[in-house]
């Protein structure tokens, strides 16, 4: 290639559900992740559901996920892939680009003489319903009614906080593996905010989290015109009105046990760890579990512990602005 060429091509690590728009822009909206290696994707075994979404031509694509009912949402389309047949499941609130895309991922899955089928949300036939096993009289699936009306782009912001300060930084394109689970993050899906906590993530780094989402609750609710609430999220407990907003999340992610971290509070316990002190011989104050502070939507642009970082406040006016 670098004689064809005559130059050395760069290369570029790309994990998946994190594709850059020149990578995705390649498939002109047709790409189509499955799950497995070549050899183990075999349409005349279990079924496969592939997820369709996006709200764009070039970030759009189908990517096989768990097959279960939860994993469907009333804002997205579905390809659902059997031995016999295929369905196309169209949320009520997806969009002509998802509802294309998941079209044309259904016919290059169709293959030899198996059926098409394209199904409205709500006028689901007893066959579609069986290959989850269930008779579709629980609807146990993201369908709130903000799902089912225009859509908004969610957006995912990291929290990142220490000692003395802290920052907000929108990640995109994001996914899963993008919560950490030593911090805190919000997700905005215009009409909800949630405060997603990790399990490793200090009281400290939680209160803190809880102010700062609340003035960012407040700051939205004035912009956009309504009352938007704001909702906290336990790591590995997340409710399918937040899991629906990301693509192929997958429910069995366990957390890490670190094992250092259990021996360090085993020897704290014990007494072995000495406090630090400072230059006097004096020890030094720890934070407060709980912080004092009274944080709003002013101050998160103002307070001192921002270091006058002028990014880190553009970060956090974007935030509250639409």
């Amino acid at each position: 290639l670098v004689r064809k060429i005559g130059v050395v091509p760069t290369i570029q690590r790309i994990f998946q559900n994190k594709e850059p728009v020149d990578f995705l822009r390649m498939f002109e909206g047709k790409m189509l992740v499955k799950e497995g290696s070549a050899t183990s994707t075999n349409p005349q075994k279990t079924p496969s559901l592939y997820q369709v979404k996006g709200f764009d031509t070039s970030r759009t694509r189908a990517v096989a996920i768990q097959l279960e009912q939860q994993a469907l949402c009333s804002a997205d389309s579905f390809v659902v892939e059997t031995r016999n047949g295929i369905f196309v499941w169209h949320g009520r609130g997806s969009n002509s680009i998802q509802r294309s895309m998941a079209e044309r991922s259904g016919r290059v899955l169709q293959q030899r003489d198996r059926s098409f089928t394209t199904i409205e949300e709500g006028d689901e036939p007893q066959s579609f319903w069986s290959v989850f096993g269930s008779d579709g009289d629980l609807r146990t699936y993201a369908n709130a009614r903000y799902l089912q009306e225009i859509p908004h782009s969610p957006r995912l912001f990291h929290v990142t906080i220490d000692t003395h300060s802290f920052a907000m930084e929108e990640v995109t394109p994001f996914c899963q593996n993008d919560l950490l689970l030593d911090e805190v993050a919000i997700l905005d899906v215009y009409y909800e905010l949630f405060l997603w906590v990790g399990p490793g993530a200090s009281k400290h780094k939680q209160g803190m989290g809880e102010k700062i989402a609340e003035a960012c609750r407040t700051g939205v609710s004035s912009s956009r015109g309504r009352d938007v609430p704001l909702a906290r999220v336990d790591a590995l407990h997340e409710p399918l009105a937040f899991s629906c907003h990301f693509v192929g999340w997958d429910r069995r992610r366990k957390a890490f046990k670190d094992p250092y971290a259990s021996k360090d509070r085993l020897l704290r316990d014990l007494g072995a760890l000495g406090r630090v002190l400072d230059d006097g011989g004096k020890p030094i104050r720890e934070v407060d579990d709980d912080p004092p502070w009274d944080v709003t939507v002013d101050q998160l642009v103002k307070m001192g512990f921002l270091g006058g970082d002028s990014s880190v406040q553009h970060a956090v006016k974007r935030t509250l602005v639409i």
